[in-house]
């Protein structure tokens, strides 16, 4: 079935219950249920069937007097009976009619009645507990109040919005002399104290309410967002294809909005400035985000909102969104409001388990809905938003409710198929994988709270952290991750051992063969001895530093849990193994420089404190040299490698934001080493009178080769360090991680 032909009959649905209900309000005679039947389809035909009958059996039982008996229709109406018998949900609304009449009926008597239903049944009718109406279609009982009419101290200017529940005008507060949202609506629910717990930049802002107990109605006053909804701009690019939607697009639909209440777009708004140059993946990013975040301040504060769609998102005139019409919302904070509470929502963009607790034939109850349901809402809203469609477009109207959510509820089950969508570029691409994981049917495989959710959106336009935090299948990071410390040690050991490598050729050549060449073999002896004890303790004492790192780093790998202390505390020790590894190479180093004179001693004669003092500047430089390098791959690996591997999903790199800003610091020193000792060794070299041309050309080019390595390293670290640093930012300016209000 189309998406047109889907919302057809869901609009056709509404319009016949909403006329039959304005016949029963017209007073008079009894309205007959055919002549508000469609002809075909039959299942669409039967739904109407069912969902006229609630709305008959109240106006019958609760307002006229007029009972009648689930049975009676049925005799009426062939095809409300199939091969299950009755639709559970019809006899249902009968037992809840008659309760709220005052009759008191017991489930036991239409378990004898339908015995064939008999075991949901006897879940779906409860004793003692109250109950709450199946009907799809909730009577907006604001209808009757126009535009031009006074309320309490509103006068209403033009009407804004109308759903299921209420009507939303433009109103002029008298009292105040300001313009105010006024959202009129039946006397009931709890959304004005749920919202009155809640001051967010993008919630919507509720002053307070007005009770008008002679009409039934209460009048909600919030802050006046001008800019229109989201509905609003998906209707204005309805006809415009997702690949060809801009910021500035987006902007144009909120100025139509603006102009068809006479007014105009703010004259200077960075937001809106930075929205004009935007992609449309971008606009979703940050749009999303920030409702991610609002969401997840509202889960803090132990609010659901249980109906996110695009038109409960408003738009204020510097395009910020706002969420509104909490409704159905739940708040574990407000006294008396239970999750069953005016339990509904918009089909279209619940999750599963929303469409199972809605549905009177299964056993999942309001209660275990948590906010990854919302947050489930949220990711098929921004699809829809991102690729012209929601997810889902198979929703047919079955032949009864309980049908028509099973149905949709094993649709979502599925998953997402992405055979339809091939996102060409890379942001798109990112942004799909993060919505792919919020429409997860497994609530335990989602974002787990907002701010995760609102990261993961601000991750996508950072496309070098993400890189770093979710590298491609087949990448280097992945290999590495697999076994770290052998890659660790195998960093820091290979360029100790190119050192080492060019100390022994040097000293050999100027010192030993020229001024102790009678010694040639007990320097060999030394150098053996020396570097077989040097190497073998060195690794020993890399593996013992890096180990908490890189064990916790394999944990992750191979899918064990890690406590947050442990992921913290080894997190943060990564950023630190490039300047331990650095510190132990010089300590190694210098200890060799005095150890090599010691063990060419013991092999007979002493050395001259002239040859000594060679061998100790030289080794000394080797050692400078030889530590920079190592810190640079080891910092590379804790940037590119580790710290990613072992930061948690919802984990922000705020806390650990000025370690990072130190080992950018520190890696500009490490390169001023790398390049300033070869350098100096060579000058003083000529300086002393060394004439080898062969030596210091050789020396000139490891220098000038280490030094082009060492700079390519660290720039490539700094942009490392930007990134992750980025997202710090954007978390602290953005809001992400909410504790209190304020951003």
């Amino acid at each position: 079935m189309k998406l047109e032909d889907v919302e057809h009959s869901w609009s056709l649905l509404a319009d016949q219950l909403e006329s039959f209900i304005s016949r029963w309000q017209a007073g008079g005679s009894v309205p007959k249920l055919g002549e508000f039947l469609p002809r075909e389809p039959a299942a669409l035909r039967r739904m109407v069937l069912v969902e006229l009958i609630k709305v008959d059996l109240e106006f019958r039982w609760q307002h006229r007097n007029l009972p009648k008996r689930i049975e009676e229709y049925a005799n009426e109406f062939e095809e409300l009976t199939d091969s299950q018998g009755v639709p559970c949900d019809l006899i249902y609304e009968e037992f809840h009619v008659r309760r709220l009449s005052g009759k008191d009926p017991h489930p036991d008597e239409f378990i004898e009645r339908f015995p064939q239903q008999a075991t949901k049944l006897a879940r779906l009718l409860p004793v003692e507990s109250s109950t709450e109406s199946t009907c799809l279609f909730i009577r907006n009982e604001s209808k009757e109040v126009e535009v031009g009419q006074t309320l309490d101290d509103f006068h209403l200017m033009c009407k804004l919005g109308t759903g299921a529940f209420a009507t939303v005008f433009l109103a002029r507060q008298e009292s105040m002399q300001r313009l105010v949202a006024l959202k009129v609506s039946g006397d009931k629910g709890m959304e004005p104290q749920t919202l009155a717990q809640l001051d967010h930049p993008h919630i919507v802002r509720v002053y307070d309410q007005r009770r008008l107990p002679e009409r039934g109605l209460r009048l909600l006053y919030m802050q006046y967002v001008s800019g229109g909804t989201l509905q609003d701009v998906v209707r204005f690019l309805k006809g415009t294809p997702p690949d060809e939607r801009t910021g500035k697009q987006f902007l144009q639909a909120i100025d139509e909005s603006l102009a068809k209440r006479g007014e105009a777009p703010p004259v200077y708004s960075d937001w809106r400035r930075a929205l004009a140059a935007a992609s449309w993946p971008e606009v979703n990013c940050q749009l999303g985000s920030q409702l991610a975040a609002a969401l997840h301040y509202a889960q803090r504060r132990g609010v659901l909102h249980r109906d996110i769609k695009p038109a409960n998102v408003l738009i204020s005139a510097d395009a910020a969104p706002k969420l509104a019409d909490f409704n159905i919302s739940y708040s574990s904070l407000v006294e008396g409001n239970t999750p069953a509470a005016y339990f509904g929502g918009s089909l279209a963009y619940m999750s599963p388990e929303q469409l199972e607790a809605c549905n009177p034939t299964h056993a999942r109850s309001p209660e275990e809905l948590d906010g990854r349901s919302d947050l489930y809402s949220l990711a098929v809203m921004l699809w829809e938003l991102l690729h012209g469609e929601r997810p889902f477009q198979d929703e047919r109207i079955g032949a009864d409710w309980g049908e028509t959510l099973e149905k949709m509820s094993e649709r979502r089950h599925q998953g997402v198929s992405l055979l339809a969508v091939s996102p060409a570029d890379r942001l798109t691409r990112e942004l799909t994988r993060v919505l792919q994981v919020g429409l997860d049917p497994n609530p335990d495989q989602r974002w787990q709270d907002g701010s995760e959710m609102a990261a993961q959106l601000q991750l996508c336009m950072n496309p070098r952290a993400q890189q770093l935090l979710n590298p491609p299948v087949r990448n280097w990071r992945r290999m590495v991750r697999m076994f770290p410390l052998s890659v660790l040690i195998m960093a820091v050991a290979f360029p100790n051992f190119l050192a080492s490598g060019l100390n022994i050729w040097y000293n050999k050549q100027n010192i030993i063969e020229v001024q102790l060449p009678e010694r040639a073999t007990d320097f060999v002896i030394s150098t053996i001895v020396i570097n077989l004890a040097a190497y073998p303790l060195g690794m020993i004492l890399v593996g013992w530093l890096a180990w908490p790192v890189t064990r916790t780093v394999r944990q992750l790998v191979l899918g064990k849990v890690v406590a947050h202390d442990v992921s913290a505390a080894t997190r943060r020790l990564s950023l630190r193994l490039g300047l331990y590894v650095a510190l132990l190479g010089i300590a190694a180093w210098i200890l060799c420089a005095f150890a090599f004179p010691v063990s060419f001693n013991l092999q007979g004669g002493q050395m001259d404190l002239t040859v000594f003092a060679y061998f100790l500047s030289t080794l000394t430089a080797c050692g400078f040299m030889a530590a920079a390098y190592p810190f640079f791959y080891a910092v590379l690996l804790a940037v590119e490698v580790f710290y990613p591997a072992l930061m948690e999903r919802n984990v922000s790199t705020f806390e650990d934001r000025e370690q990072l800003c130190q080992l950018g610091r520190q890696a500009g020193f490490f390169l001023m080493i790398a390049g300033g000792v070869p350098m100096m060794s060579i000058a003083v070299l000529i300086l002393t009178g060394l004439q080898n041309s062969m030596v210091l050309g050789i020396l000139s080019f490891v220098g000038l080769m280490g030094l082009g390595i060492s700079f390519f390293v660290y720039r490539r670290i700094q942009g490392d360090v930007a990134a992750l640093l980025s997202l710090a930012k954007s978390n602290q300016l953005g809001g992400l991680l909410i504790e209190d209000s304020q951003f």
